[in-house]
């Protein structure tokens, strides 16, 4: 059995600006296997965040096929016909530049949110999410608000619900980008290093070639195509 748990294969995605056509992708391929870690380095504008989105199930691409997981998940998703919320709930998990915590909740009940939303029993995710958290060095600030947390605690907590849900791939767009180099290579150690423990892949955009350098596999994005790196 095969253990990619994602398949791009041929992406293509264009934008209109006026009277000309701005190819963003064109035929994209890219396949991610169980636990991989791959870095997305590119010029600001390049499409990178779009070839994220196109993975996440968040935005969809003119042409190509994108296989998504194992068994019964594992099928070219279209545009119509394909519960892609369920499958971003089952099988991925986002990260971005900036949080998006919900400031109305705690950090405990925030990095809880995705896996209530999915039906589990609330007790236990709670349960869970005070792991992940200890895990993340934050047990103290679990009953804090956002507004009460440093940038840095901010993104760990971000990080903690991205892993609630144990996805089988995190997509990460420049994860710390908002944050200084020593808290940013602190964030990022454990974020990896977390992802390992769950064997989960990742597939980070990034501007920071250091923290690329880190990571199993180095593209790049350059007039809309992805080229192997190495590194």
């Amino acid at each position: 059995m095969s253990n990619h748990i994602l398949t791009l294969t041929d992406i293509s995605k264009s934008y209109r600006q006026g009277n000309i056509t701005v190819e963003v992708l064109q035929q994209v391929n890219l396949t991610i296997a169980e636990g991989e870690l791959v870095a997305i380095i590119g010029a600001s504008g390049s499409g990178k965040s779009t070839l994220l989105h196109i993975a996440g199930l968040l935005d969809k691409a003119d042409s190509g096929t994108i296989q998504v997981g194992q068994e019964h998940y594992q099928q070219t998703i279209s545009n119509t016909g394909v519960n892609t919320d369920l499958i971003r709930l089952q099988y991925l998990g986002f990260v971005y530049q900036y949080h998006h915590l919900l400031n109305n909740f705690t950090a405990r009940e925030n990095v809880a949110m995705p896996a209530l939303i999915a039906g589990a029993k609330y007790e236990e995710v709670l349960q869970a999410a005070d792991q992940l958290l200890e895990t993340l060095s934050l047990s103290s600030r679990r009953n804090n608000m956002p507004g009460e947390l440093s940038g840095g605690e901010q993104q760990r907590v971000a990080i903690a619900r991205s892993l609630i849900n144990k996805p089988k791939l995190i997509l990460a767009d420049e994860p710390t980008g908002n944050l200084d180099p020593h808290t940013a290579n602190e964030v990022f150690n454990l974020f990896v290093n977390l992802a390992n423990k769950q064997g989960t892949a990742i597939i980070m955009v990034t501007h920071n070639h250091d923290l690329a350098g880190n990571m199993h596999k180095i593209f790049e994005l350059k007039n809309a195509t992805l080229t192997r790196v190495a590194n």
